[in-house]
């Protein structure tokens, strides 16, 4: 399995191509190039979960944030 900084490289990488060579990709697309649709899938896939993860670990940590606070600002001292 490759990790997700293999597959932005590759990505990243097929995009430096196409930007250089935009007949070759166009001609790949026309095509119908299988592997090179799949991987595009994957890789927005990829970084789709990873948003998701990212916004729920957020999420978590201004909740948590935000009830610690307010048992702080509830709390009385002595």
């Amino acid at each position: 399995m490759k990790t997700t900084f293999q597959v932005l490289k590759a990505w990243g990488n097929q995009v430096a191509t196409a930007y250089r060579q935009p007949r070759l990709a166009l001609v790949a697309l026309q095509r119908g190039d299988a592997e090179g649709s799949s991987s595009i899938i994957r890789t927005a896939a990829a970084v789709g979960l990873a948003l998701l993860v990212l916004t729920v670990i957020v999420a978590a940590l201004v909740s948590i944030v935000n009830n610690t606070g307010s048992r702080i600002s509830g709390a009385t001292f002595p």
